[in-house]
């Protein structure tokens, strides 16, 4: 099954180097199969998962992004509560810049709470325990579309 990884950053310098690390780790390990959409604004993603129309497994997101005002805020926190309040299972996990956030981290149960610069023996490891967390989730739950919606069941 081909995995479904979001990044959010609204700094196109940033998305490209992510993209970069997840090529790296793919070349290292070549029985990994994932696709990445590229998402500037939490307000897209956002958009995307409440139509059904995008169903990520891994979302790796900035904290700070300009709101809809276009002034920085913490807005990739707000947006991981959302998408925890619409049942999203996504595994997040946040880049920034500070720790400022890292509590809040923990209220939208955050996979893990990265400070930038993002360096392979920081990311890798965690790539390698999202996979094996993965395949042990897959024995126990499958996606279906239920009204023009993906929605993850329980096989129980």
């Amino acid at each position: 099954m081909t995995d479904q990884i979001a990044l959010c950053d609204d700094e196109a310098a940033e998305l490209k180097k992510t993209e970069e690390l997840l090529g790296a780790y793919k070349q290292k390990h070549m029985n990994t199969d994932f696709i990445i959409e590229r998402f500037e604004s939490a307000d897209e993603l956002l958009c995307m998962v409440r139509e059904g129309k995008y169903s990520p497994h891994l979302i790796f997101m900035d904290v700070y992004m300009p709101g809809e005002t276009g002034e920085s805020a913490p807005l990739g926190i707000e947006a991981a509560r959302q998408l925890h309040d619409m049942g999203n299972g996504a595994k997040l996990v946040f880049l920034t810049t500070s720790k400022e956030y890292a509590l809040d981290a923990f209220e939208v149960e955050a996979f893990q709470y990265v400070v930038k610069p993002v360096q392979p023996d920081k990311l890798f490891p965690l790539l390698d325990r999202f996979w094996k967390d993965t395949e042990e989730g897959r024995e126990k739950y499958m996606l279906l579309r239920v009204e023009g919606k993906i929605v993850k069941v329980a096989v129980k």
